[in-house]
């Protein structure tokens, strides 16, 4: 095999990667926001792909998510300059759409869904205009126009909300008023979602060092090995789409069973069929890919070997709370 063939093998290869990692519903490319700054461990799911080495100002998009682990994100809206700050051990989904309302004249609406799976975010909303929709796993809210406050959810899933200005215009589910108490990043990784971030960001991380080892070996002449390196590289990129389609799963499975909004249980539900078949898929890439490295003599064990925490059991903690903190430090929102 010549060099030509090797070079066409890895340009495949490569073309692979954004199929491989692109979630199953796109995301939009306008930038709604940006991760303004950061501390500690941060996970960032931008455009289908997990980053591990998040940044300051790092864009964001509809539907990306961002994790915390031992440590906290702040994250501005461009819209409307709302301003959000995770704290530790927390996962936010966020999700943006526009639309068009009024009779004789349009009007352009932002509708923002803000999907907090575990932890605490504190939340000052920014100037009129757009609806925020908050979701957690137990409730769903619509946020009044000018917020200050905080979100939070128990070790045991009990979504709490403490506001200092502004409250909710209508509510589906219950809420405890105050502050959750922290929750340890051990009790949080018996978070399922929380830890299936973190495992597919790992394994990310994995394939990426996959493709830059391939891209390293590209010239080299010993074809054997660039072959069986392609072949990793691919297997890899493929383990990664499938944890990061059963964190998608394992997030659609938590609003299933604890939701009280029954048209949002019905949305994820026609998504998790979606999910289910996408994992079909997936998986059938991986053992295609396994058999290939087999072929070229790899060991596919070494290869499934990732430092990710143990399996999550179910928490038993107890509610708790704390007195609330001054939030007026905050970094006021834009003017309206």
């Amino acid at each position: 095999m010549g060099k030509n063939t090797l070079s066409f093998l890895y340009s495949f290869c490569i073309m692979l990667f954004p199929i491989m990692f692109s979630a199953p519903a796109l995301s939009a490319n306008e930038l709604i926001a940006e991760l303004s700054v950061f501390s500690g461990d941060v996970l960032v799911r931008t455009q289908g792909s997990w980053e591990i080495e998040s940044r300051a100002n790092m864009p964001l998009y509809s539907d990306d998510k961002v994790v915390t682990k031992n440590g906290t994100a702040k994250i501005i809206f461009k819209n409307d300059g709302a301003v959000m700050e995770l704290k530790d051990n927390s996962n936010l989904l966020i999700n943006e759409e526009k639309t068009q309302r009024g009779v004789f004249k349009k009007v352009t609406i932002i509708e923002r869904k803000l999907r907090l799976i575990s932890g605490k975010l504190y939340l000052r909303n920014g100037r009129t205009g757009t609806i925020n929709t908050l979701e957690t796993p137990t409730l769903v809210c619509g946020l009044k126009d000018i917020v200050v406050g905080i979100i939070s959810i128990g070790a045991d899933g009990q979504s709490y909300m403490s506001f200092s200005e502004g409250g909710v215009d209508y509510i589906i589910g219950d809420f405890i008023q105050g502050i959750a108490a922290d929750v340890s990043t051990e009790e949080s990784m018996k978070n399922k979602v929380q830890w299936a971030a973190f495992n597919a960001a790992a394994i990310a991380n994995r394939a990426k060092k996959a493709k830059e080892n391939t891209e390293a070996l590209i010239n080299q002449e010993n074809v054997p090995m660039v072959q069986l390196a392609l072949a990793e590289a691919e297997l890899a990129a493929a383990q990664a789409t499938l944890e990061s389609l059963n964190e998608i799963k394992q997030e659609i499975l938590l609003f299933i069973e604890n939701n009280p909004d029954k048209d949002l249980v019905t949305r994820e539900k026609k998504k998790l069929y979606r999910i289910e078949k996408s994992l079909l898929d997936a998986n059938a890439v991986v053992n295609k890919a396994i058999e290939k490295v087999k072929s070229l003599g790899g060991d596919v064990t070494a290869l499934s070997e990732v430092s990710t925490p143990a399996l999550p059991e179910q928490s038993v903690f107890d509610i708790q709370t704390f007195i609330e903190p001054d939030i007026n430090d905050m970094e006021p929102a834009s003017p309206i």
